[in-house]
């Protein structure tokens, strides 16, 4: 399977990064990261890349969502 076109992938991470902005899971600087980061993976990888990709920050916003919140003490 070849890597998409360079379009299809900047679209395609615009909407998951979009997506993820949308959830709150992603803030602005995050958002363009997951935008620059993702568009680099589908082009240089393709569709499987994306996958992976998607799947570990899927997970990873799920966990931090699951976790319990620590709180800091203060001390380094």
């Amino acid at each position: 399977m070849s890597p998409p076109a360079i379009g299809v992938a900047v679209a395609v991470s615009a909407l998951v990064s979009a997506a993820g902005f949308a959830a709150r899971a992603l803030d602005a600087a995050g958002a363009l990261a997951a935008w620059l980061v993702g568009t680099a993976i589908l082009v240089g990888a393709g569709w499987p890349g994306g996958a992976v990709l998607l799947a570990v920050f899927a997970l990873s916003s799920a966990g931090s969502r699951l976790a319990p919140r620590r709180r800091s003490t203060g001390s380094a």
